[in-house]
């Protein structure tokens, strides 16, 4: 069954909560903005009319942090996962993944 918006949002809260409870502990940059992305998912979940070029710009967030722990991981395929349901173009499941071992020197 496909998530509703109310699913998404709870989603990007429980990703808020996280972040924000790991940011206080830990002042490593990548937690801070996995806490602001978070929040910008949020924005974004409840905004209309969405453009391509603010998801787009999530989901690329999103892709070149996600190996970035847990946390970051769950969100990525979230977004992802968001923006393709909301009719946005995505990149495969395959290249999404791909590019990130790539990035990271695991390709």
């Amino acid at each position: 069954m496909p998530w509703a918006q109310s699913d998404y949002s709870a989603a990007a809260q429980r990703r808020i909560d996280y972040f924000a409870a790991v940011a206080a502990e830990n002042s490593a940059e990548h937690w801070q903005l996995g806490l602001d992305t978070a929040r910008e998912w949020l924005r974004l979940i409840n905004a209309s009319p969405l453009s391509a070029q603010q998801v787009a710009s999530i989901v690329d967030r999103a892709q070149m942090n996600q190996r970035r722990g847990t946390g970051w991981s769950l969100m990525a395929f979230s977004i992802r996962w968001w923006a393709s349901r909301r009719g946005f173009t995505v990149p495969s499941f395959e290249e999404f993944y791909r590019q990130a071992d790539s990035m990271n020197g695991s390709a």
